[in-house]
């Protein structure tokens, strides 16, 4: 009973208002200025390393009330301003609107419905993005310390994405979109992907 009132209330807010207001009262609901800010910052922080090919990145936070912070998929990372982060549901059926978001919004949906993660990201490093798409991973031993993130690397085709089991953590080298990682915070991703970008240009070169 509960959850069909819950259904109703966002139904009579996305007919009131307009999608990207529906979405600011949703995101002021849910989101502390806070974490908006933390957000922001990280995300700014990923586009500076290079890690994002224009509006092709991605980068969700779990938050509060079933769901998740999401960079809109309709303009360049690098212009990403607060009135444009976008929420949505972990379950499919309580969205409101699909307004704004970014392509691979499924995959979000299905690292936070099926694990523990608090963050995700799709990226595109160049050399990372050149080894996913001979759907191959770093080499191991370059960095004795690194092994244990080599090993968590798993390769796929985009088709196969939603086949892929998933653990709380987890990267995946997709050929063609580039990489995904989800963990336990944003800056636990920023610091994977900075560790994975430097091992594929060093297995790049050592070909």
């Amino acid at each position: 009973m509960l959850k069909r009132f819950q259904d109703l209330t966002w139904k009579v807010v996305n007919l009131v208002n307009p999608p990207t207001k529906t979405q600011r009262i949703t995101r002021n609901a849910v989101v502390s200025r806070v974490i908006l800010k933390n957000f922001m910052e990280s995300v700014i922080r990923m586009d500076l390393k290079g890690f994002f090919a224009g509006s092709l990145g991605e980068v969700s936070v779990r938050t509060s009330g079933g769901r998740f912070l999401i960079t809109p998929g309709d303009s360049p990372v690098c212009l990403l301003a607060e009135d444009s982060i976008c929420t949505a549901a972990i379950e499919k059926e309580q969205e409101v609107g699909n307004e704004g978001f970014p392509h691979h919004l499924p995959w979000h949906r299905l690292i936070y419905k099926n694990t523990q993660a608090k963050a995700a990201m799709l990226c595109q490093p160049a050399y990372a993005t050149l080894l996913a798409n001979q759907l191959q991973k770093p080499k191991n031993d370059i960095f004795l310390e690194a092994n244990s993130l080599v090993d968590q690397v798993q390769v796929a085709l985009k088709e196969d994405v939603e086949k892929i089991e998933m653990g709380d953590e987890g990267i995946l080298f997709i050929r063609n979109v580039g990489i995904l990682l989800w963990g336990a915070s944003l800056s636990e991703l920023l610091n994977r992907a900075e560790i994975l970008e430097r091992l594929s240009l060093l297995s790049m070169a050592g070909k």
